[in-house]
């Protein structure tokens, strides 16, 4: 049996320390991206008052003669129906602030800003069927929809 000097002691609790402050911090680092990532991903519906966020999925419209052509008509499908999911709620969320339909007032007014929206996040399921994050965004646009008439007045 080897008894160990003063100094490799202290060498080998040294050594551990350091393993365990890089093992902590590997861990912390490792928390805070995943937890960076589903904040940002997880969040559907308003973000706040001037971002909305829906997922919506496509596939591809039909037999594609290539990969890439399949992949392409797949998000814009996802796109479409993305951009249809968030014109009917806000349509929805007008009804229910007591406005009598806002299918016009979204058409006209919001539906530039929702086609403006952005893809945040694509997801595949082979090269035919794509699911998207789409985001529109516009400063006080929570503000324009509920609050705005189409002819400008307050609500009700």
């Amino acid at each position: 049996m080897r008894l160990h000097t003063e100094q490799e002691r202290d060498r080998c609790t040294a050594a551990r320390r350091l393993s365990a402050a890089a093992a902590l911090a590997v861990s912390l680092l490792a928390l805070s991206c995943t937890v960076g990532t589903r904040q940002e991903t997880s969040a559907l519906g308003w973000i706040d008052d001037s971002t909305y966020v829906v997922e919506a999925a496509g596939l591809a419209a039909g037999p594609a003669s290539n990969r890439e052509a399949a992949r392409k008509s797949a998000r814009e499908s996802a796109v479409a129906a993305a951009r249809k999911i968030a014109r009917e709620r806000f349509v929805g969320e007008r009804i229910g602030a007591g406005f009598d339909s806002g299918q016009r007032y979204v058409a006209e007014v919001l539906g530039p800003l929702i086609d403006r929206g952005e893809v945040i996040r694509e997801t595949w399921e082979g090269d035919g069927a794509c699911q998207v994050r789409y985001r529109v965004s516009s400063p006080g646009l929570k503000d324009r929809l509920l609050r705005m008439s189409p002819r400008g007045g307050e609500a009700p």
